[in-house]
């Protein structure tokens, strides 16, 4: 009960603070190419003397979980900028889908909000339990006053039926970028 109050209360948080202020997100610059591991091991680039150096791949290093993990968040934030109550339903948890799915159609109704997630990171991982943060930019495309922000968060993620899905969602810090 307390993890399906807290999932609900972060997306209604997430959701005034969004709308309350003046700004409004839809975009979760995220394809499909960043919710996976990357099967090259390193990226061409050059350094500072010009010359080519073979730099690590980070999503290389990814555990096959780990990418699991990592690519359900980037679906849960595609469902959000496309405005896929289905896709929203299939990446949380049933014990809080009801609240959730009722949030985003309210939102989806209300805004149309483009959605960035940086510095996601699997901070705990066992075979049925994760956790990952994240910094997830929210800025409003249309609708009416919304603040633009930049929030810290962990969601809580578990396997069910050999899917990951957030159960739970603690908001850590939010900066409002258009104050």
């Amino acid at each position: 009960m307390t993890r399906r109050i807290l999932l609900f209360g972060l997306v209604t948080i997430l959701a005034f603070a969004l709308v309350g202020c003046g700004t409004e997100t839809k975009t979760a610059k995220s394809d499909g190419a960043k919710s996976e591991a990357s099967t090259d091991q390193t990226t061409d680039t050059s350094d500072d003397s010009g010359t080519d150096a073979d730099v690590p791949d980070p999503a290389a290093t990814l555990t096959d979980d780990e990418a699991e993990v990592i690519a359900a968040i980037y679906m849960n934030v595609a469902a959000y900028e496309n405005e896929d109550i289905d896709g929203v339903a299939a990446t949380t948890d049933v014990s809080v889908r009801d609240q959730t799915v009722s949030s985003a159609e309210w939102t989806f109704d209300t805004y149309d909000l483009s959605y960035e997630l940086e510095d996601v990171e699997v901070t705990s991982l066992t075979s049925t339990e994760a956790e990952v943060s994240l910094k997830q930019t929210t800025t409003k495309i249309s609708g009416p006053d919304f603040n633009d922000n930049t929030v810290t968060v962990v969601h809580s993620l578990h396997k069910v039926d050999g899917e990951w899905v957030i159960y739970a969602s603690e908001m850590v810090d939010v900066e409002y970028l258009n104050q």
